[in-house]
């Protein structure tokens, strides 16, 4: 999952609300959803949200032009 916030609205608890949804809508369908943090900040709202951290590993970005 990735959510993002115009920054103009972040601090709203925007992206929790979505989360929250957007995970219920899930288990309610049978589905697994998987978080993955890719900042401290989504870490915390994983955590708000009920998951719990497991390991840091390297993970890598890769640009992309079309």
């Amino acid at each position: 999952m990735e959510v993002d916030t115009h920054p103009a609205c972040q601090g709203q608890g925007l992206a929790t609300a979505a989360s929250a949804a957007l995970l219920l809508a899930c288990l309610d369908r049978g589905l697994y959803p998987s978080w993955d943090a890719h900042t401290r900040q989504s870490l915390a709202l994983a955590e708000k949200l009920g998951y719990r951290y497991s390991h840091a590993y390297p993970a890598y970005e890769v640009a992309w032009t079309p």
